[in-house]
């Protein structure tokens, strides 16, 4: 039976029928990224008597197919530098106790902009992994506390707000009030601020000093994926005959029946020969799960090759619209299989190496051309780009993005997805002595 066809018939009749332990396993084979891959066959072999492992030849191929240097040499010829996503990942794990917690901060970090913002709905968030908005706010909390300060923020005043605790009380109780105030001293209100604080000249000067200090990007120090280190997924590249692509499969382990149990087949009692045949049965399913994995992972990503080819070859900061729900219509696959088969997998192309959940984004409306991301990175660049001393109104905004072919904004739109950048309003734009936070 087909393993894509029965994956999606399990999940469509998961109310009426319980998984099957091959069926199970699968679907656990298809989530895992190469790490993943490689620790749960070893677990496999220490977990069955009858297996072994081959240890696998340390030579890594050049993604063209020519020789390359042992696996060792390879890895230490790079300096590591973990990424954003590392960094974070590492300090999680050492807080968190169980898998579902451990996948829904995957999910948040993995959503992270570039400034180390996140910017995703946690009622969208708790939608996509069935959880309760409650059970994901606790665990944003967690990722908030790692470092690096203010991580994991929804904008910019709680990004402040999370740094301040490197200061004394009596700094940071006074500094977390004065963050309350952003608005007005983005506007240049300092006296109107005081007066509310009740501070005088000094002190004030001595919290925005203080305030000036922290980082209104996080993330900054940090790049999305280190491209050097990280052992991809999937490669990709172009030649002259169209894209190519290489599953990675060099770190896994070659796992066969031991020869010792071999041997048994020969000579042995019924019993203990049925026992052995079953061990070498799991072996083979095991076997055609990861060989199935790589087809899907393979399909997925020639789709994505054919939707995402301008952006992948080209300095386009704008992706095509493609959901995963499009990628599952195409291949007759269920979503959450697809899902699955991207979930904490990266994609090495020439442009870079990028979380393979990346190059999926979502229309604004059904019968439009470009995506939410595209929309957003159109709307940044008009911000950029209009005149410092009169900033372009939400209306405005709307109107000169409705000049994009097959995009009918309204004021509202346009004001939900700036809120969703963390770009204050035209009149907080035009300010004098506060662009480092904006």
């Amino acid at each position: 039976m087909n393993l894509e066809i029965s994956l999606g018939m399990s999940q469509e009749l998961s109310q009426r029928l319980a998984l099957t332990p091959q069926m199970t396993q699968s679907i656990q084979i298809l989530s895992c990224n190469i790490y993943e891959l490689r620790d749960y066959l070893l677990d496999a072999v220490s977990q069955n008597p009858c297996l072994e492992v081959v240890e696998p030849q340390n030579f890594v191929r050049s993604a063209g197919g020519r020789s390359g240097v042992q696996m060792d040499d390879w890895l230490a010829a790079r300096p590591y530098q973990p990424s954003l996503v590392e960094h974070v990942t590492q300090q999680v794990r050492c807080l968190l106790h169980t898998s579902e917690e451990m996948r829904i901060a995957e999910y948040l970090i993995g959503s992270l902009d570039e400034s180390g913002y996140l910017r995703v709905p946690l009622t969208e968030v708790a939608n996509g992994l069935g959880q309760t908005v409650q059970t994901v706010e606790r665990v944003l909390g967690t990722v908030q506390s790692c470092d690096p300060p203010g991580i994991g923020a929804r904008n910019l005043q709680e990004c402040l707000s999370l740094q301040v605790g490197q200061y004394s009380p009596q700094i940071s109780q006074p500094l977390l009030l004065l963050i309350q105030h952003l608005p007005d001293l983005a506007a240049g209100r300092y006296r109107q601020v005081k007066k509310i604080l009740g501070i005088d000249d000094a002190h004030f000067e001595q919290l925005m000093v203080q305030l000036r200090s922290l980082n209104p990007r996080p993330a900054s120090g940090y790049t999305v994926v280190q491209r050097d280190t990280l052992l991809p997924d999937v490669r990709v590249w172009m030649t002259d005959f169209g894209w190519e692509m290489d599953i990675e499969e060099r770190i896994l382990p070659i796992i066969r029946v031991s020869d010792e149990y071999s041997q048994i087949l020969h000579h042995a009692e019924e019993s203990v020969r049925d026992y052995v045949q079953q061990q070498y049965r799991a072996l083979m399913w095991l076997q055609q799960c990861v060989l199935q994995r790589q087809r899907t992972i393979r399909r997925i990503v020639n789709i994505v090759l054919e939707v995402q080819n301008h952006y992948l070859q080209s300095n386009s900061d704008c992706l095509e619209p493609l959901s995963m729900r499009d990628v599952a219509l195409r291949l007759d696959l269920h979503p959450s299989t697809v899902s699955r088969a991207v979930r904490g997998k990266f994609l090495q192309t020439p442009r870079g190496t990028y979380a393979m959940k990346f190059f999926f984004s979502h229309r604004l409306h059904p019968e439009e051309d470009l995506s939410a991301q595209a929309i957003q990175q159109h709307l940044k660049n008009w911000i950029e780009r209009e005149p410092p001393e009169r900033p372009f109104s939400d209306a405005e905004i709307a109107q000169k993005l409705s000049v994009q072919p097959g995009v009918q904004l309204s004021r509202r739109t346009v004001a939900k997805y700036r809120d969703q950048l963390g770009i204050p309003n035209s009149s907080l734009r035009k300010r004098k002595g506060f662009g480092g936070f904006f």
